[in-house]
This record gives structure tokens, C-alpha cells and sequence, in this order.
């Protein structure tokens, strides 16, 4: 199939799905006496059969283009001389002349730029055989997912006297782990423990999060020239300095199947959780106050409701169908062909491609020296979330149509789905690791970067910089000095982050050099910056240079991240658990008028309190409950009003009262309806500099007492009215260089090869908000620091709006009738302001950039009745 932007036929979307749900469910009812009893259960069979082009299609796909031979006949390169002057460089959409002609040169010659085809595996008997499955096998790439589910109920409404009912019931809900009906389920061995790779040492059933986030002590085995690592157990090295290696194997993160259809049918990738009894308490008392019986109601209950994981979805690097070697995408690999010239008539020497990445099924999670890779797994424990409902009112009958409530609402919820990146950075507590980044930030010299970068050079394309631990234009070449240079903004920012991933990972990237010592053709060993050290220990090395006569190290392969075998950031081992909590709180009161003379009236006023322990991205893993805050749907204050009145025109009304006949007809019955509604506003932070490890809210050094501001519109900004300032007029607060960017700050100092991180860049990241006398009320915090402002501390601008709608209904004969309706959306044109800036590092901190896009709207409905 020829495809692509060169081509006549565009190969178009695939993908599509088949989802049955089957519901058996019953329920009996038995009253006896003052009891009545329901008992009842219900079993949902679920199951999703969905195939896509993820991450190609499973017919082969041939793209018309250059391939490995461009056409020169069109644009002159390095001097030729073209063979179709006059074509100009840029034309419509930026395609130039040149371009277009190339595109129609390959069109007609029929030549071949690329094709991929893809390879997958549909159950664990390929990965056994070595056997893909492709488009002449299945067709199509199907991946079925099964969730099972099943509750019981039992529920008896006893009424104990006339005045008094019980509601007491309890239901027990089963949610069945989700996996792949062909058996292709997959988690690591140990589920999320595994996670944790060969840094799981001497565990004995310990467990592993008790050291995680700590400089680790994993060694291997044939540093040095060769590259040739392995993970093994007691093999000296012969070096000194260089520990002898204690890398179990056994604990390397795997994959194996799981679930129905597998090699291993009893393991799953969580267990089943079969203690989920949710409770259901609740009671309704007519109170023996006013002048009769039932004119005020008290109601109340307790409810605990369950909530499974739900499906995952087919991962790249999930548990359900996304294995590492469960796809292959075939492309054409010119290099190894010695980069012919290909078109049409090659097709059938082409199709179909052969599959190279990878060559076989299945595939590994990388040796626990990859750093690289990413995988995900749950918790051994996780158990299912619940939700905690309390309700409790009363109702009061004012008069016949007038009612009054006053009610408090509840939702607790617990054990919430979150996960967590095991290879987060260990910065925070590795204390050696975070003092000398301080040390380099504020301009001195660590000695540990000397170590670790002995004999690189970090800014090769930077006049004047040597090797790390020689002598070059008279200066001393140390690791602070490079990395104040390399990394001069992240530094500034607090980035520590950046600087350590660039540390642990395989390549240094441009423009470091000096790793040539290493076997990089080896792609599972890479330029191995933080193996530096035993790099140059097993080359015969003992300092870091003939300058710098400090001892090389050779430092831990999980020194910084927890699963060496696994990348950094998003790229890391993905671990699924029970990590998010919620509160939230309210107290309403609602009146109703109900109709009277047309007329119906209903005004409701909320306030609650919504707050939440995140499941994931936390400021400081050991430390989550820290991060316990304001959720973001939270409102404090909400005001409803919405009410019914029927217009006093036509026949008995009081605009003409005398009218009849058509005239009658046309301005009886009119109904105006309306709808008003204000909110508080959202809360938010006011946002910092979030340096490592920080909760990225400023620090309070002044008053700054603000849980809210006000908007004033039209105020002068930049010497133009272009918006409004939330925290006073113009000038009450500025934004001014942050303490650590001023001149003597921590950042200004300059080195011994004349670099100064506040002057070293265009202009030093930091701000800080000072009041109108010069007075810094708040700042940036240091790296490692929380905020003590605290996240979500003020609330935005607060939202109203009214709408309203006017319609009528013609009567035609008894049976039928039409309607007419008008309504209007935002009636009265009021455009909400936006949020200001809340980061103190831009210069436009507290200004109102502008209002919303609400705006009035009308719409008219005709319909015919019948």
C-alpha cells in the first residue's frame, strides 16, 4: 500500500472497538410487620475487544519520498548548478518551488522514501515459539480486556413508629483485576515490589520504601575500558576503590505473564480484594415541634460505597497487553541494504518487511545498567478505594407552600487511586549530593563534582575550558566551574534536577567529551557519566588529575535513582497504589416557595470546604501528607436563585383584563423563568521558583496577609488601560530582583574563570514582590525548601451570571398544542474577569490580563406537541 504526501492514496485512521456489558441482576422485596426487606445482586460482565494503529498499522505502508537518494537535479547544493532555474525558495505555506518539484519528481518516478509494517504478539504462546503475528495471521491487532464485577445487597426499612424509620442495610461489591482475555496480561515478578530492581538488597521481606530516596550501595562488575557489565554477586574487581560487585541477578525487574490464559494463571497483577462491606445506616424523624405533626423532618445516614481501578488501557508500558517486545515495527533499513535507490518495482523484494525492533518476540526491561526503559506495576496491597458518605437535614414546613432546609453533606475519600515514579531524583536525601549543588550555586567549590567528572570536559565548545583536574590557561579546571558554565540557568532556578538527570544518564550530550575511554558502541552501556569514577579507577587512574591529586570514586549505580535499570523522569518505573485521600464538607440551606398565583421561587446557599492528598507528583514523597490542600474544584461560597412567574397579561390579569379572541389568545399564558448564580472564587498558590524538592509557592518575609483581592478594572498598566490588578491599584506591589538575584546576593559571585551566575545569563530568573515602600513581602524560596506560603492559599475572582427564558404554549385542540420558547444565556452580557498572574517570578504578577469570551446568546424553539 503506497501512502503519504508523495503518494495518490492516504492510508486514513484505524482503529475501532466492540464493548458488550452484561448485566445479570435480581431483586426481591418481603414486608412483614413494621419490616421491609429488600435483598438483591447483580454480576457485570465486561469486555472490550479494541484494535488501533498503535505504533503502525498492520498492513504494510510504503511512504513515496527521497529515501536514501534525494533528488539534486532540483535544488543546486555547495555550488552546483541547478537544471531548473528560476524556481523560487519560498512560496505559499513556506514550500518553496524547489520543493514542490522534488515532491512531483518522486511522484512520477514512483520512488520510495519509507514503509513500516507492524508486528505484534497476541498471547504468551508467541513469546514461547518466537513467533509474531502480523496482518496474513489475525488482520487486525485486537486486544481484549475483561473486568468482572459483582455486589449482594440486603436493606430493611424498619419502621419503628410512626414517626420514626430506620434504614439499615449493608452491600458487599467485588471488582475483578482487569487482563487480557488471550492471556496476555503482565506484570513484574513481586507485582510493584520488582519495581525496585537489584536495589531491593537484603530485603528478607523488608520493605523497600523504608530506604528508598537514599544513596544506594549496588555495584557491578567489568568497569573500565570494555564496557562489559554484568550484575553478579561477590566478584572482586581488583581495583582499589572500586567495591566488589554485590549485584543480585535474581532481583533484576522482569516480565512475566499473569491471569487467565497464562503460564502463571493464579498471579494477577494486583490481588483481588474480596472485604469490600459497605455499611449503610440511615434514619427519618418527624419532630414532634410546630403546630402539627410532620411539619419538621429530621433525615440522616452513613454510606460506604466501593469504586474498582477501572481498565488501564493498553500501555506502552502498562500491564495490560503492553510488554516490552509485544510490538515490532518493520521499517526499511537502507543502511543495511548500502542505501539503494528504491521505487515501485522493488515492492515485491520489499514487502513484507522484516521485523528489527525488536527482531523476535518479547524482550527484557533492560539489564540493571540500562538506565533506560519504563515499566509499571501495582502495589502488592492495593486494596479497592472507598467514598464515606454523611448526610444529615432538616426540613421544616413553614407554611403550606413555603419550606425551609438546612442541610450538612459529607464525602470522604479514601485509599484513591495515585501512583509514584520510583526514580525520582534522591537529591532531597542525599545529603552529600544536595550540600554540594548548594555549594556550586552559591559559587564555591564541591569537591564531589571533581570526582565525578574527572577527566570530561562539560563545555568543549567553550574557549578556555580544559579537562576536569588539569591546569588550561592558568586556572585549575574543576567540576564547579563546568557546571556553573553548563548548566548556568538551572543552577540560577534551583533546577537541581536537570543537573542530576544529566549525571545518571548514558549520554553526556553535547558538548561533553572525554568519555571516548569507554566501549560506547555498546548501546546498553552508553557514555555512563556517573560510572565515570570506576570508568577511570579500572583504566589505572588513582586521582582526578595531575592539578587535582583528590582520590577518584567509584559511586553506587543507584546513587541517585532507586532502579538504575530504568530511565529518569516520565521514562521511570511506574508504581501503582493507594495514594490520594479527599475531604470535602458542606453546609446548605435552601428555601422554596412553591407555586402560588403563579409564581415559584427557589434560593439555595452552599458553603463548603473541599480539600485532597494528591495521588501523585507530590512535593515531598516521604513526607505527602505535607501537600494536604484546597482541591481544585473547591468553591467556599455558591448562591443559586432560580424562580417561575407567570406574566399578568390577558383575560382577568392586570394588563388587559378585557381582552379576547385572538388578541387573548396571543398574550395569555406567558412564563418568565430565570436562573442566577455566584460563585467564589478557585483557589490557587501564588506561585515560585519550584526548585527541587520545593512545593513551588513563595516564601512570606513581609505582611502579606491576602486569602483574597479585589478587581479593579481599567487600571492604567504600562501606561495603557489593558486590564485590572487583583491585590490594589498600581503600584501597592512590584515585582523586584529576588534577594538571591540583587547585587551581593547568594548567586552574585564570580569564579576563578571570571563566570558570575546572576550576570552570566541575560537576566538573572528570580523576582521577588516588594510593597509600595521598597519592602520585600515575598520571595522565592531556596532549593529543598518549602514555601511557607503554603499551595492554594488565595482564591481567584470570584463568577455570576443570569440567564432567563420566556415561552408560551398555544393550545389547538385537546390534544394538541405548539410551543414557543426564548432563551437568553448570560442575559444581562457580564464577562467575567480572568485570573491574574500568580507567578512572582513574571512581570505582570497580580495585573488581569483580560475578561472571559461569556457573552449574551439568544435562542428561539418552536415545537409542535401532540
Amino acid at each position: 500500500m503506497l501512502s503519504g504526501a508523495n503518494s495518490p492514496y492516504n492510508n486514513g485512521d484505524y482503529n475501532g472497538n466492540r464493548s458488550p456489558l452484561y448485566s445479570y441482576a435480581d431483586t426481591l422485596s418481603w414486608t412483614r410487620g413494621t419490616h421491609a426487606f429488600k435483598f438483591g445482586g447483580e454480576i457485570r460482565r465486561t469486555k472490550t475487544t479494541g484494535y488501533n494503529g498503535i505504533p503502525a498499522r498492520p498492513r504494510p505502508v510504503l511512504t513515496g519520498g527521497a529515501g536514501a537518494n534525494p533528488a539534486s537535479n532540483i535544488a543546486p547544493s555547495s555550488g552546483t548548478t541547478t537544471r531548473l532555474p528560476g524556481l523560487v525558495t519560498t512560496g505559499a505555506n513556506n514550500t518553496s518551488a524547489q520543493a514542490q518539484a522534488q515532491s512531483l519528481l518522486y511522484y512520477l518516478s514512483g520512488s520510495i522514501n519509507q514503509g513500516n509494517q507492524l508486528y505484534w504478539i497476541d498471547e504468551s504462546s508467541d513469546v514461547t515459539n518466537g513467533t509474531w503475528e502480523n496482518f496474513n495471521t489475525l488482520e487486525r491487532k485486537y486486544r481484549d480486556q475483561v473486568l468482572n464485577e459483582a455486589s449482594v445487597f440486603v436493606k430493611d426499612d424498619w419502621k419503628i413508629t410512626s414517626a420514626l424509620t430506620l434504614n439499615l442495610g449493608v452491600r458487599w461489591e467485588w471488582y475483578g483485576v482487569p487482563y487480557i482475555g488471550s492471556g496476555f496480561t503482565t506484570t513484574t515478578p513481586g507485582q510493584g515490589t520488582g519495581l525496585f530492581g537489584v536495589g531491593r538488597t537484603g530485603l528478607g521481606g523488608a520493605d523497600p520504601f523504608n530506604t528508598w530516596l537514599s544513596p544506594g550501595n549496588i555495584y557491578l562488575s567489568g568497569y573500565g575500558p570494555t564496557g562489559l557489565l554484568e550484575c553478579n554477586v561477590g566478584v572482586p574487581s581488583g581495583v582499589t576503590g572500586i567495591p566488589a560487585s554485590n549485584c543480585d541477578p535474581s532481583l533484576i525487574t522482569g516480565v512475566e505473564f499473569v491471569g487467565p490464559n497464562s503460564p502463571n494463571p493464579d498471579k494477577k497483577v494486583y490481588a483481588d480484594d474480596w472485604n469490600n462491606f459497605g455499611p449503610a445506616i440511615g434514619f427519618a424523624w418527624q419532630l414532634p415541634f410546630g403546630d402539627r405533626r410532620g411539619q419538621t423532618t429530621m433525615r440522616g445516614g452513613y454510606q460506604v460505597t466501593f469504586g474498582g481501578a477501572g481498565r488501564n488501557g493498553i500501555a506502552s508500558d502498562g500491564f495490560l497487553g503492553g510488554a516490552p517486545g509485544a510490538t515490532s515495527n518493520a521499517t526499511i533499513d537502507f543502511v543495511a541494504m548500502g542505501n539503494p535507490y528504491l521505487d515501485l518495482d522493488d515492492v515485491p523484494s520489499l514487502v513484507p518487511l522484516t521485523p528489527r525492533n525488536p527482531a523476535v518476540p518479547g524482550g527484557t526491561l533492560g539489564g540493571p545498567y540500562s538506565r533506560a526503559g519504563s515499566f509499571t506495576a501495582f502495589d502488592p496491597n492495593y486494596t479497592t478505594p472507598y467514598v464515606q458518605n454523611l448526610t444529615l437535614s432538616v426540613t421544616h414546613q413553614l407554611r403550606r407552600n413555603m419550606i425551609i432546609d438546612v442541610r450538612y453533606a459529607g464525602t470522604l475519600g479514601r485509599k484513591l487511586n495515585g501512583s509514584m515514579n520510583l526514580n525520582t531524583p534522591n537529591v532531597f536525601y542525599n545529603q552529600e549530593l544536595m550540600d554540594a549543588l548548594n555549594v556550586v550555586r552559591a559559587g564555591g567549590e564541591a569537591p564531589l563534582f571533581n570526582q565525578l567528572f574527572a577527566g570530561l570536559n562539560l563545555n568543549s565548545t567553550t574557549s578556555g575550558y580544559g579537562t576536569i583536574g588539569t591546569t588550561q590557561n592558568g586556572v585549575v579546571q574543576t567540576g564547579s566551574l563546568h557546571l556553573r558554565r553548563r548548566f548556568a540557568q538551572d543552577l540560577a532556578e534551583g533546577d537541581y534536577e536537570t543537573i542530576v538527570n544529566f549525571i545518571n544518564s548514558n549520554t553526556g550530550g553535547s558538548p561533553t567529551t572525554g568519555l571516548s575511554n569507554v566501549n560506547t558502541a555498546i548501546s546498553n552501556v552508553g557514555g555512563r557519566i556517573l560510572r565515570n569514577g570506576c570508568d577511570r579507577l579500572a583504566r589505572g587512574f588513582t586521582t582526578v588529575g595531575t592539578a587535582i591529586p583528590t582520590p577518584l570514586r567509584c559511586f553506587a549505580e543507584d546513587y541517585i535513582v532507586a532502579n538504575p535499570q530504568f530511565g529518569n523522569g516520565n521514562a521511570g518505573p511506574t508504581y501503582n497504589s493507594n495514594t490520594g485521600s479527599s475531604n470535602y464538607h458542606s453546609l446548605e440551606t435552601q428555601f422554596t416557595l412553591r407555586p402560588v398565583h403563579g409564581t415559584s421561587f427557589s434560593a439555595t446557599y452552599t458553603w463548603a470546604r473541599s480539600l485532597e492528598n494528591p495521588g501523585t507528583n507530590w512535593t515531598d514523597y516521604r513526607n505527602r501528607a505535607a501537600d494536604y490542600r484546597l482541591a481544585t474544584n473547591h468553591r467556599t461560597h455558591e448562591f443559586r436563585m432560580n424562580g417561575t412567574v407567570d406574566l399578568p397579561f390577558g383575560p382577568n390579569k392586570l394588563v388587559l383584563p378585557n381582552s379576547s379572541g385572538v388578541l387573548a389568545r396571543a398574550i395569555e399564558n406567558w412564563k418568565f423563568s430565570w436562573t442566577y448564580n455566584v460563585f467564589s472564587g478557585a483557589p490557587a498558590s501564588i506561585e515560585a521558583q519550584d526548585m527541587f524538592y520545593n512545593n513551588g509557592v513563595a516564601n512570606v518575609v513581609g505582611p502579606w496577609d491576602f486569602k483574597s483581592g479585589d478587581v479593579l478594572w481599567g487600571q492604567n498598566i504600562g501606561g495603557q488601560n489593558l486590564g485590572g490588578t487583583y491585590f490594589g491599584p498600581v503600584g501597592t506591589y512590584n515585582v523586584v530582583p529576588d534577594p538571591q538575584c540583587a547585587p551581593g546576593g547568594l548567586l552574585d559571585t564570580t569564579d576563578a574563570m571570571g563566570f558570575n551566575l546572576r550576570t552570566g545569563q541575560a537576566s538573572c530568573p528570580l523576582s521577588a514582590i516588594a510593597d509600595s515602600s521598597g519592602r520585600i513581602v515575598l520571595q522565592n524560596p531556596l532549593p529543598g525548601q518549602r514555601g511557607t506560603l503554603g499551595q492554594r492559599s488565595v482564591y481567584g475572582p470570584g463568577s455570576w451570571t443570569l440567564d432567563g427564558s420566556l415561552s408560551k404554549s398555544f393550545l389547538i385542540t385537546e390534544s394538541k398544542q405548539i410551543q414557543i420558547r426564548f432563551d437568553a444565556t448570560n442575559l444581562l452580557n457580564h464577562a467575567n474577569p480572568n485570573n491574574p498572574e500568580w507567578d512572582i517570578n513574571d512581570a505582570d504578577f497580580g495585573t488581569i490580563n483580560g475578561k472571559g469570551n461569556q457573552h449574551r446568546t439568544f435562542q428561539g424553539q418552536l415545537r409542535f406537541l401532540f
